[in-house]
């Protein structure tokens, strides 16, 4: 019973398993004692009509019923049965409680994108780097779309008047950085639950890979232990002052984390009857979602049935900047656009469009 029977902690357990990673202290506290740039050019438009189209597919629609992906200069047309999903890991920087104009939303500080291929009978997934640049859609608290600017990825969370505007910036951000990927949903939640998850597991196992001993004294580099809450927030959420203090690194134990989660899950889903409903209540209130029972079917059926193509990291290149424009440097990652197109071939099996490039689009336009 591998990879089934386990609708309802389906996303649980793929997104707590990794949302108490979250980037160094300092870039916090920056954020949560000023405000993001605030935008006043473009025209004002509510975030429902933004959003009415949630993913632009900035292509020439010569066919029909066909879809492009532009990644690395070159259209590629998306012809498989896909569906997409952006999980989101949030911080606490922010004024999520609040419903009316003193909302902020929080940094998206774990982003991953599942992509199942009904065609293939695949999936796969996207982690992509929290510090990437990418072009953010500044949304206002009244749900006004008021210009773009470039910014870390996880800033997109941050923008709008809701968690559902906050979500669906960042989706559409996503969207955008993968060629136009069309994403079906999202589902979010704060990365304080995951002690939530860590306790009812009775915590996860995993191997020490890297120097704690300045955070966290009881994490032996080296030592196979089961983490306890405070263990298992320490092991996620620190990145100055473990190991070489690399996002990249962190990223490497949330992995390892998923995946002992997911070991635990699966274990607990078959000797406690009562299991799933007990983390799905725990967590119910904390969720943000616009994903329905079919979608939960759907992941359920291809974990159960499907070829799994793993967890996908694009390439890139880290060095620190002024990007977001508070007056600090903070890491910006900058995505191999080749890597990022090498991995969407891969989960959604993309081909390349009969025009090479856009050079040869605008060639055949004229000739037509």
């Amino acid at each position: 019973m591998k990879k089934s029977g386990i609708v309802s902690i389906i996303c649980a357990a793929t997104v707590l398993s990794v949302l108490l990673a979250t980037f160094s202290s300092g870039f916090m506290q920056s954020k949560s004692k000023k405000k993001l740039r605030q935008s006043n050019t473009g025209t004002a438009e509510t975030s429902e009509e933004w959003f009415t189209d949630t993913v632009s597919t900035e292509s020439f629609d010569f066919g029909e019923n066909e879809e492009w992906i532009y990644l690395n200069d070159l259209e590629y047309t998306l012809t498989d049965n896909l569906k997409s999903f952006l999980f989101i890991g949030t911080d606490h920087s922010g004024n999520e409680s609040a419903t009316d104009k003193t909302y902020r939303g929080t940094m998206a500080d774990f982003l991953l994108v599942m992509i199942i291929n009904k065609t293939e009978k695949t999936y796969g997934f996207i982690q992509l780097n929290r510090d990437t640049i990418a072009d953010v859609p500044l949304i206002n608290v009244d749900g006004d779309f008021t210009g773009t600017a470039e910014e870390q990825i996880c800033t997109a969370h941050w923008y709008g008047g809701s968690r559902q505007q906050s979500c669906l910036n960042t989706l559409e951000t996503v969207s955008e950085l993968l060629g136009g990927l069309p994403i079906d949903g999202y589902y979010s939640i704060g990365m304080d639950e995951i002690a939530k998850l860590n306790h009812i597991i009775g915590g996860a196992t995993v191997t020490i890979e890297d120097d704690f001993s300045n955070v966290d004294p009881s994490l032996v580099m080296g030592a196979t232990i089961t983490l306890t809450d405070n263990q298992a927030y320490n092991y996620l959420h620190a990145r100055m002052g473990v190991g070489d203090g690399e996002n990249e690194s962190r990223m490497r134990r949330q992995r390892t984390y998923m995946e002992a989660v997911y070991d635990k899950v699966i274990d607990r889903v078959r000797s406690q009857k009562n299991f799933l409903e007990d983390v799905t209540d725990a967590l119910d209130e904390s969720v943000t979602t616009n994903m329905n029972g079919d979608d939960f079917s759907q992941i359920r059926d291809i974990f159960r049935e499907g070829k799994d193509l793993g967890i996908q990291i694009p390439t890139g290149t880290s060095t620190v900047g002024t990007k977001l424009d508070d007056g600090l440097d903070h890491t910006e990652f900058y995505v191999d656009e080749s890597s990022l197109a090498e991995i969407m071939i891969l989960l959604c099996n993309l081909k390349i469009d009969e025009f090479s490039d856009w050079n040869d689009l605008e060639t055949e336009t004229e000739i037509w």
